[in-house]
């Protein structure tokens, strides 16, 4: 059984200094409320979390404190322990029990519900993941104390483990069934640099290079110092070319145990296909000498002939007259602003709505508001796959997730106006595969959409089911809404399908067959006399915020393959597409990335920034 209820904790930090300089305490606790759980059994409960922070490698855990929710008298036969694994063995009664291969300590209970021990023996951290757990017996089970389990709903993958000696008979994670975390804290003892930034490893199970291009990687960093971290200069050697960078953030990363930062680092372009080995070190933190012990690090990669970026779309059905579709705008516009690269949202109006445009969509939409992504399985454009509503923005990792798997094909978009009166757009995609196709049926749908759009009257109000809420008692990113009232007067609206005349890919627009990496074009246009809404008026209201969105669809299982997107006259990302635009600047790098302001002869990878705003990047000889 579940119930919520509210409890002040005094630390609820990632992780918290304590009194003496070399140590501090992490947990995966956040400042969501705490909430209580049981088996309705008097029995003992083994309970753990996953520890992996490469960063603190080397440094020591001294002691262990975790929450329970039962008076002193109920628990009893309290333990702390440590395991590389989640263990069991049958004892002499053939039960199986909790089997730590680290060490298990005997602990206190506290009056105010704290199991906690200093370890008489301290354990050195690896690289490698550790099992912080507690144990304890639940004897006088009773209809007032029946919970005996404290968790936190904050959430995290690793933060909720849990073994019974009757209900739970085999290790289990219960953080995605109960959506939280087990509120233990570890305290961590070593040498912490005011300046200390370790390098985790790769932020992507696909680490590819594409040939000829600047190579650029994403890697987990950690700041776990005292202080915030502005600026970083690493270096590198890939096969044997050397060389090194500076990075200044935008936002300084902040000190955090738990949470990684990702950044993107840049190396040079390889010019030979295949398996390659690549070494970082993060050698200054705020331009002094970094105080990790973990800053190098060795890993491979691949370079492939072509790795192309791959985009998500989500497509939400919605409505003015619909009061839960303000979540679906709200996480829309939060993917555009976190992930602009990658993330494309289509909106997809309907009944009495004055921005419907289609009778039939290309998914299908049994209420509102409700998406897909890629044209995949049905979920809440906000609440992702959770069902029960209780996880706030849940789409995030979905949509990140997705960004992770190899797209099987590269696409881009361009367009431009056809006349001076810009009555028309010509939209161009271009396409490639990563292998050869052979009697496929792939097709490319373009889309208009537009942003910012918004009107005057009861038509085009937004009904805000969130204005019955207090705004305290809602997720940050929904909050603004219930402070709009109901309905939201002047509500603009963005990423609209204005115009989808083949929403399900225009036949031949692919040929069925396409060798590796060679490049197919197609060509489309567009009316804006065609952007008419239910109503009968024009959707186009301003012509600088149209986009195009290229789609390319499997039309064997109607998913989407992938998709890119531009601002009409410009183009989606850095590709060797041929333009009539001119070369406005040239900017030459060696094979070591570096910018070289005066090249001579030799071979130079040469990025030219166009006209039209786009850019193509190419390798020549001098």
């Amino acid at each position: 059984m579940r119930k919520s209820i509210l409890a002040a904790l005094v630390a609820v930090f990632q992780f918290i200094p304590l009194m003496a300089d070399s140590a501090k305490e992490y947990t995966y606790v956040g400042e969501d409320r705490i909430v209580y759980y049981g088996t309705r059994r008097s029995e003992t409960y083994d309970l753990a979390m996953k520890f992996e922070n490469g960063a603190l490698a080397g440094k020591r855990i001294t002691a262990i404190r975790a929450m329970v929710n039962s008076p002193e008298q109920e628990i009893v036969d309290c333990k702390v322990w440590l395991s590389t694994e989640l263990l069991l063995e049958k004892n002499e009664n053939n039960k199986k029990v909790n089997a730590p291969n680290i060490l298990t300590q005997e602990a206190t209970l506290s009056e105010d519900g704290w199991i906690s021990a200093t370890l008489d023996e301290p354990y050195t951290l690896t690289s490698a993941p550790v099992y912080v757990g507690y144990s304890f017996t639940n004897v006088n089970y009773n209809s007032e104390v029946k919970d005996p389990i404290a968790y936190s709903q904050t959430r995290h993958p690793e933060g909720f483990y849990i073994h019974t000696s009757m209900t739970v008979i085999k290790w289990k994670s219960y953080e995605d069934e109960l959506k939280g975390v087990l509120p233990i804290y570890v305290t961590v003892e070593g040498e912490y640099g005011a300046e200390e930034v370790a390098i985790g490893g790769y932020a992507t199970d696909y680490p590819y290079a594409q040939i000829d291009q600047p190579t650029v990687l994403p890697f987990k960093l950690y700041n776990v110092g005292d202080n915030s971290v502005t600026s970083i200069e690493y270096s590198y050697d890939v096969e044997g070319i050397k060389g090194g960078n500076r990075i200044e953030f935008a936002e300084p990363i902040e000190p955090d145990m738990e949470e990684c930062y990702v950044a993107e680092l840049t190396f040079p372009a390889m010019t030979t296909l295949g398996s390659k080995t690549l070494t970082v070190s993060i050698d200054k933190v705020n331009d002094k000498a970094n105080a990790s012990t973990v800053a190098s690090i060795t890993l491979p990669f691949e370079v492939k002939e072509l790795v192309p970026v791959h985009r998500v779309v989500l497509e939400e059905g919605t409505g003015v007259w619909c009061s839960a579709c303000p979540r679906g705008a709200v996480a829309m516009k939060e993917l555009t602003r976190l992930y602009s690269r990658n993330f494309i949202g289509l909106a997809y109006h309907a009944g009495n709505d004055p921005m419907m445009v289609m009778d039939e969509f290309p998914v299908d939409f049994p209420h509102f508001p409700s998406a897909y992504l890629n044209r995949g399985d049905l979920i809440d454009p906000y609440y992702g796959a959770d069902k029960s509503q209780n996880d706030d923005f849940a789409i995030e990792p979905l949509v990140v997730s997705a960004f992770e798997v190899p797209a099987i094909a590269a696409i881009d978009v361009s367009s431009q106006w056809v006349d001076e009166e810009r009555t028309a757009i010509d939209a161009k995609a271009v396409v490639a595969f990563t292998s050869a196709i052979n009697d496929a049926d792939y097709r490319v749908s373009f889309i208009l959409i537009g942003n910012g759009m918004s009107g005057e009257g009861v038509l085009w109000s937004q009904v805000n089911g969130l204005a019955k809420h207090e705004a305290d008692d809602l997720h940050p990113l929904l909050r603004p809404l219930a402070e709009k009232g109901n309905p939201i007067e002047g509500f603009v609206y963005d990423d609209v399908v204005i115009i989808s005349k083949d929403p399900f890919g225009i036949a031949g627009s692919v040929p069925s067959s396409l060798a590796a990496f060679e490049w197919s074009e197609t060509s489309y246009q567009f009316q804006l006399s065609d952007a008419v809404g239910k109503f009968g008026d024009n959707l186009v209201q301003d012509k600088e915020q149209l986009e195009v969105v290229a789609l390319l669809l499997d039309a064997r299982t109607g998913a989407i393959v992938n998709a890119a997107k531009a601002h009409v006259g410009k183009r989606s990302a850095v590709t060797d597409i041929n333009t009539s635009a001119s070369v406005v600047a040239t900017t030459y790098y060696d094979l070591q990335g570096r910018i070289v302001a005066a090249p001579e002869r030799g071979v130079y990878i040469v990025l030219e920034k166009l006209s039209d705003g786009s850019q193509r990047a190419t390798k020549r000889f001098l």
